[in-house]
């Protein structure tokens, strides 16, 4: 037997939610903000918090979607 549209469509989960947008855009504006926040600091403060310049150049050049 074949389920019919309306089956499948209470049986499925709904892919986005309202929920699951705001997470995604709260991650994505605390991304940049950390982003930001990585690329003004001074070398001895890197240095200070275990990076290396290139590291935090290379984190910071990231967009904000991107892991």
């Amino acid at each position: 037997m074949f389920a019919t549209a309306s089956q499948i469509a209470i049986n499925t989960p709904a892919r986005f939610s309202l929920t699951s947008f705001v997470q995604t855009v709260a991650l994505w504006a605390g991304r940049s903000s950390q982003r930001r926040v990585l690329a003004a600091l001074t070398v001895d403060e890197l240095k200070d918090v275990g990076i290396d310049q290139a590291a935090a150049v290379t984190e910071a050049a990231k967009p904000f979607w991107a892991a």
